[in-house]
């Protein structure tokens, strides 16, 4: 399979992680290759510059989340990390997004010299697989994180949380029903005796 197929073929819910990890493995890619000669986007650098950061946050919020919901009761971090890990695009999808964050950047840049296809392409993957690692590794520690402060809550003093009861109304007998229990006379058993 291509990558190109593979791209195509993702699932939607990797879509955004994709695209906010191909952007960072753009950025890189694009320093690696060109180094400081010039910015990437032109006029528009700062503004992926904050893109990638808002992406970086998110990315880290809602895997934070993810992790501190799926701690429970597990023991170690490496088996959430491991459960964590298919929430990862693969790495076809993140050398296809940064691909194309790499693209819009170069046709909004102004002209400039460029370099050969087959090292923008290695750069792009290489940093597509070092974004992908980092984040692995990242997803390994909030992972480790979560389950040890999760660990904690099992020694610290409980805090009483008011929960709504469902209380049922009480049963009123009727006067004459109460009345009649103590008019019978007593079991024989008893009062042969």
């Amino acid at each position: 399979m291509q990558w190109s197929e593979s791209f195509a073929r993702m699932r939607a819910p990797e879509l955004p992680g994709a695209m906010a990890l191909g952007l960072l493995a753009s950025l890189l890619a694009h320093t690696a290759a060109y180094g400081q000669s010039h910015a990437m986007g032109g006029g528009y650098h700062e503004l992926l510059l904050a893109a990638a950061a808002l992406a970086l946050g998110g990315s880290i919020v809602a895997a934070a989340a993810v992790a501190w919901a799926g701690a429970g009761r597990l023991i170690e971090g490496s088996i959430l990390a491991a459960r964590l890990r298919h929430t990862l695009p693969g790495l076809p999808a993140i050398a296809g997004a940064a691909g194309l964050w790499f693209t819009l950047a170069e046709h909004i840049e102004p002209h400039h010299d460029t370099l050969s296809p087959l090292l923008l392409i290695v750069a792009l993957v290489l940093a597509s697989w070092l974004v992908r690692t980092l984040a692995r590794a990242a997803l390994l520690l909030l992972a480790t994180m979560a389950v040890a402060i999760r660990a904690l809550d099992d020694y610290a003093p409980h805090v009483v949380t008011w929960a709504a009861r469902h209380i049922e109304a009480p049963h009123f007998e009727s006067a004459l029903r109460v009345a009649r229990r103590f008019a019978r006379p007593p079991p024989s058993a008893v009062a042969g005796a």
